[in-house]
């Protein structure tokens, strides 16, 4: 038989444990010290565990992004498992760390959201620009197509450089001017300065009314511009080392074509969107230039004269 009483406390001190035990407070009624450990316990685990649930919940690619832009000397640690270990092990149980990273999260949405709407402004932007310069194109069309006459237009000279205007029936203007479109209307101007697509396609349309046989309002006879007068044509005979042979001037043509259009492109970004027709004008041109360099045998050609 055992004798509780040599194992047991005194009654005295089983009072205040009995106190402590049941209620978690010592006999002045405050929390015991006991309790408060085991309350900052949980608390600790239950922090851990939300700091945890953070980390596991946060998308990869963005916050390793997020530390290469607020902590750059940790930047090489998001390049690998181990590296983003040391990240974790650095900060883990710091919630300061979510408070950057959510701050972060909505300074990037913010960018993300302006450059969104100047993209789509720009946008806006170009499409109006286009349909403006595409209707301009269709007036000019139109207008001369039913007021054929000599004076719808001219080719006056501007720098060195031929310009051609086109007056329209009721009053207004448009000079092509290099790669600027210039409108007149009324006591109003807007220039537009366009890409190469747009360039070319306003240029053949005045190639095509300055070689249109057109209306003599005197007579109201047809006639045909005489290209030696028109200024665009007044270019010198181009001198060169095939120019002795009848495909010589294509086939320096060709080959200027191609060394232009390569060193546009050099200079040229991968979104501009002119570069899709300069790559097309030099694949044709590159094409012809092989097909041409096939049948004459340019590169291999003697020329007798300077022979000895």
């Amino acid at each position: 038989m055992i004798n509780e009483s040599k194992f047991r406390s005194p009654r005295w001190l089983r009072k205040f444990a009995d106190i402590e035990i049941n209620t978690g407070e010592d006999i002045k009624g405050n929390v015991s010290k006991k309790q408060l450990r085991k309350e900052e316990k949980e608390k600790k685990e239950n922090l851990r565990k939300q700091w945890n649930k953070n980390w596991n919940n946060a998308d990869s690619n963005l916050f390793k992004q997020f530390i290469r832009d607020s902590f750059p000397k940790d930047s090489y640690n998001t390049f690998s498992s181990e590296g983003m270990t040391k990240i974790y092990n650095k900060w883990l149980d710091d919630f300061e760390i979510w408070n950057k990273y959510e701050a972060w999260i909505i300074r990037k949405k913010r960018e993300e959201d302006a450059l969104r709407e100047e993209s789509e402004r720009k946008e806006r932007e170009h499409k109006k620009v286009e349909l403006e310069l595409l209707t301009l194109f269709k007036r000019i069309t139109d207008d001369f197509n039913l007021h054929k006459y000599r004076d719808k237009f001219s080719t006056p000279m501007d720098n060195g450089e031929t310009t051609f205007h086109y007056n329209f029936e009721g009053g207004d203007s448009v000079i092509l001017n290099g790669n600027k479109i210039i409108y007149n209307f009324g006591s109003q101007r807007i220039t537009y300065t366009v890409g190469l697509a747009f360039k070319n396609k306003f240029i053949i349309l005045a190639n095509q009314i300055i070689n249109c046989k057109f209306f003599d309002k005197r007579t109201g006879q047809k006639s045909q511009r005489n290209n030696s007068e028109d200024p665009i044509n007044r270019k010198s005979k181009p001198t060169h080392k095939y120019s002795h042979h009848p495909k010589g001037n294509l086939y320096q043509t060709l080959r200027d074509t191609v060394e232009l259009r390569r060193s546009q492109l050099e200079k040229l970004s991968k979104s501009d969107p002119n570069r899709e027709f300069l790559q097309n004008e030099l694949l044709s041109a590159e094409k012809k230039l092989k097909k041409i360099q096939s049948d004459y045998k340019f590169e291999n050609l003697i020329n007798f004269i300077n022979f000895k």
